[in-house]
């Protein structure tokens, strides 16, 4: 495939660097990759390839969810809980040495949950809330 395509034996430690400095979260690296991807979707919606401009937009997207801010582990974090509540609706996360170990949901009215989410690091808190969110709302409609 790399030969089709023009990639030759000495364009591997590039090739290599690029995709290292992209899962590195190099900010230069993904900006350069999805800039590159993005030029390339436009392209193809102009001529009207529209499967393909679908799927370059759908490697964007990719890219965008593998350099995205990771927080399922962190081996220097202490054990704590992650609570978030919403519309009737509590979920924890409980992380022990950095990793997470369990999740739940349950019904909880905003008193009761209260305590919960104020334990929550604030590093946390938005994750919390949109995960809280999501579950109530997927709660709601018999998902």
């Amino acid at each position: 495939m790399a030969r089709i395509r023009g990639v030759t034996e000495t364009d591997r430690a590039t090739l290599a660097g690029q995709v290292a400095a992209v899962l590195d979260r190099d900010p230069q690296a993904v900006a350069s990759l999805r800039a590159s991807l993005s030029g390339r979707r436009d392209a193809a919606s102009a001529i009207l390839s529209f499967e393909l401009a679908a799927r370059l937009q759908q490697e964007i997207e990719a890219i965008d969810w593998v350099t995205a801010e990771q927080k399922v582990t962190s081996p220097d974090r202490p054990d704590h809980d992650v609570c978030g509540w919403s519309d009737g609706i509590l979920v924890s996360f409980a992380f022990h040495k950095g990793h997470l170990g369990d999740w739940t949901q349950r019904h909880c009215d905003a008193q009761d949950a209260a305590s919960h989410v104020a334990r929550t690091p604030a590093l946390w808190t938005a994750f919390a809330n949109r995960t809280a969110a999501l579950a109530a709302r997927l709660t709601a409609s018999g998902s």
